[in-house]
Order: C-alpha cells, then sequence, then structure tokens
C-alpha cells in the first residue's frame, strides 16, 4: 500500500499536468500513443503476428483508456507483459516436446504407436527436466513474475487516475468560484449611478411643497 506521502506527490504532480480533458482531447491523445507505441519491431519475434500484438493493445487502451504520457506507458507495459504470458504458453508446448522426444530416444523399444503418443510420455518428459535444466520450473517463475508486474501496473494506474480526477474536480471547483458574479447595483436591481467611481444613494421620496394661504385684504377704517 502506497504511504499518503506517494498519494499526495502523485496528486501534486497530476494537478501540474492533467492530459487533454476534452472528449476530443483524450480521443486524439489515444490515437496518437497508439501510432507511437505500436512499434511492433521492438516486442515482437520475425514470425509473430503484428497485427494481432496491434489489436491487443487497442484493446487494453479501449479498456482502460490511459490519459497522459505516465498512464500511456503503464497499460503498454500491461499490453506487452499479456502478450508475453501468451507466448509462454508457446515455450510451455516446446519445452514438452523436446522432453518428449529424449524419452522416445532413450528408449529405441517403444512401437511406432507408443513414439506417435507423446501425451503419455509428458510425466516422464517433466521428471527428467526437473533433474536435469528445470526449464519448466523457471517458465513457471517467469509467467509469476509477468502477472505481478501487471498487478503492480494496474495498482500504479489506478493511483494515477484517482489522483488525476481529483485535481480534475478541484480545477473544476476553483474555475465555478472564478466564474460567480459579484452581488452589485446592478443585478440587485438598482439601477448604477451615472457617473462612474461616485457612491450612490437612493434619494428619499419627494415631500410635496404646501402653497402658501392668499393674504386678507385690510379692513376699512372705521368711523368715530
Amino acid at each position: 500500500m502506497s504511504s499518503q506521502s506517494k498519494i499526495d506527490a502523485n496528486r501534486e504532480n497530476a494537478k501540474k499536468s492533467t492530459g487533454p480533458r476534452s472528449p476530443q482531447g483524450k480521443a486524439a491523445s489515444s490515437r496518437n500513443s497508439l501510432r507511437h507505441g505500436l512499434c511492433a519491431e521492438k516486442y515482437l519475434l520475425l514470425d509473430e503476428d503484428p497485427a494481432a500484438y496491434t489489436a491487443l493493445v487497442a484493446d487494453h487502451y479501449q479498456r482502460f483508456r490511459p490519459v497522459g504520457e505516465a498512464e500511456e506507458y503503464l497499460v503498454l507495459r500491461i499490453a506487452n507483459n499479456q502478450w508475453r504470458l501468451h507466448r509462454a504458453g508457446s515455450i510451455d508446448t516446446q519445452i514438452h516436446r523436446e522432453g518428449v522426444a529424449i524419452i522416445v530416444h532413450i528408449n529405441p523399444q517403444f512401437s511406432q504407436e507408443q513414439r506417435d503418443a507423446q501425451s503419455q510420455h509428458c510425466g516422464s518428459a517433466f521428471m527428467d527436466d526437473c533433474h536435469r535444466t528445470q526449464s519448466l520450473l523457471k517458465l513457471q517463475r517467469y509467467e509469476a513474475a509477468l502477472e505481478r508486474s501487471n498487478k503492480e501496473c494496474i495498482r500504479q494506474l489506478n493511483e494515477f487516475r484517482q489522483a488525476r480526477l481529483e485535481a480534475e474536480a478541484e480545477a473544476a471547483e476553483e474555475a465555478e468560484k472564478e466564474v460567480v458574479p459579484e452581488r452589485t447595483q446592478t443585478n440587485e436591481g438598482i439601477a448604477p449611478p451615472p457617473n462612474e467611481g461616485v457612491k450612490y444613494y437612493p434619494s428619499p421620496e419627494p415631500t410635496p411643497i404646501s402653497q402658501p394661504k392668499p393674504a386678507e385684504p385690510p379692513k376699512p377704517p372705521q368711523n368715530p
């Protein structure tokens, strides 16, 4: 299990380079990795089928959908290990055939029918291999190492993917915070002032002006 410091380091690395985010960018990245990664001459024997290898790698890219060089490298490694495991099956068959041939050779009394019944001599061939070269045991260790490598690659791939998704989620949250509009007088339904930089206060309701009362006419003088 990875330490917390390693997980944090993976998360920080993912924040710096999260790879393409749009569906078009991710698809283009996968196509580029296939073009550059499918160098069959690096991994195949002369008589092995490049088309079968290409199909295997494409299936792994479709299954794991890697993003970024680190994830693509792990997926390609998993596919190569799987190809070597398929090859190990052929190696196992070759070891048994050679072992059976040795058993037939050291037993000249075998009839033609006994010579052709190769599967009946697999036990004797296995015992003979255990006493001599132990090729089958070494092949078994080789297959176990490839399987352990695949498990480790898948574990690292899951860690990278989790860190990448967390970094993308954090980036999306930060982007949402940046686009949230501030509360202003305009979006609150109050018209902005005509002059910028001048603080605006809504004016109170106007007070009605009372009309002055007309002056009374002067009274006529009274006679004594």
